[in-house]
């Protein structure tokens, strides 16, 4: 184990100016009442509530890199496009396993599992026609909806099995929770499991704050920018959770250049240090759950910190620039047509 991994007794002075999100009124501490936004480092605000915030994300600075106009119809514009039940399913088990690592207090008394159907015992009913082919062998009417057929075949035989009564039933025995999809579900907790299976990742998530919001104004640009820690301890080592189809060295690397994750690594270096965090190392904890249940812990080497806070800066500059003269232009900032060249594969 390293000893950027292990906790380490340093200047802990910037722990004094942690306060919560809210005032014993209810009133936000990051929000002045005209709803300007106050600098510091904050606990307890809602994850929807961050993401409201009026000022520049890492997430928003990896939207602006791929162009002006990706940021514009992202963060400014009123389009929106729906995603897919895949991107949803694939989206949320990340979400809840994120939840379970770093949040885990009253997860149980959030959410409840959905039964899933290929996990059901043999003679379960699943179908209209399978509830018509019962009340045929019972010599009942059996015509009508699924739900007029379930309810007479319940009363002709109510040991039978009928896979919609058994999500209501399941849904009145948890009232006031959120279903989770049952592989969902099953996913996530693998995510967690996976965590807390690893040598190093537990030792991250130790002694600290999980979604810990910085507000701060950058020194260099004047612009306001907030990050939300998913964990970062006493001694200013932060970590991120990060699911993944390849959690190997080299798979995982790919995935940070593609997702920008080493800019995200520089976005919420310099965001804290501004706050007055005296922050070093940022470790991913990088976790696979597809197709098998891995977690790698990775840190991004000396040569690429640096080559990566001089991209985050120039972006940085960048999003100054296009903000100021409000022009969210496409891929190239002149819009002239142009020549290109196909490559050797064509």
């Amino acid at each position: 184990m390293g000893a950027a991994l292990t906790i380490q007794e340093l200047d802990d002075s910037w722990l004094d100016c942690i306060q919560p999100g809210y005032d014993e009124l209810g009133q936000p501490n990051f929000m002045t009442p005209t709803g300007d936004l106050v600098t510091g480092i904050f606990v307890d605000i809602p994850n929807e509530v961050y993401h409201s915030l009026p000022a520049l994300s890492s997430s928003g600075l990896k939207k602006f890199r791929v162009s002006p106009a990706h940021y514009y119809r992202e963060y400014m514009s009123d389009i929106e496009r729906k995603r897919t039940t895949v991107q949803q399913r694939t989206l949320d088990a990340g979400t809840y396993g994120h939840e379970l690592v770093l949040e885990p207090d009253g997860f149980y008394d959030r959410y409840y599992r959905g039964i899933v159907e290929s996990q059901m015992e043999k003679g379960v009913l699943f179908t209209a026609d399978d509830l018509k082919k019962e009340l045929i062998e019972l010599g009942a009417p059996h015509s009508g909806k699924k739900d007029e057929l379930a309810k007479r075949l319940l009363k002709l035989a109510p040991e039978k099995k009928i896979f919609t009564v058994m999500q209501e039933e399941l849904a009145k025995a948890n009232p006031d929770k959120q279903l989770i999809d049952g592989v969902v579900w099953d996913d996530a907790h693998r995510i967690m499991d996976s965590v807390y299976k690893s040598v190093d990742a537990p030792v991250l998530l130790e002694d600290g704050f999980s979604e810990l919001t910085v507000i701060a104004t950058c020194p260099m640009t004047g612009l306001i920018l907030k990050c939300r820690f998913d964990r970062l301890r006493r001694d200013a080592v932060a970590s991120d959770v990060k699911t993944t189809m390849d959690a190997s060295p080299e798979g995982f690397r790919r995935q940070i250049e593609k997702l920008g994750y080493h800019l995200q690594e520089a976005f919420y270096t310099h965001v804290a240090r501004a706050a007055g965090i005296p922050i070093e190392h940022f470790w991913f904890i990088a976790v696979e759950y597809q197709q098998a249940d891995i977690c790698e812990v990775y840190e991004i080497g000396p040569k690429g910190k640096q080559k990566s806070m001089f991209q985050f800066l120039q972006h940085l500059n960048e999003f100054k620039a296009v903000s100021e003269d409000e022009d969210w232009y496409g891929y190239s900032k002149d819009r002239t047509a142009k020549t290109i060249e196909l490559s050797r594969w064509a």
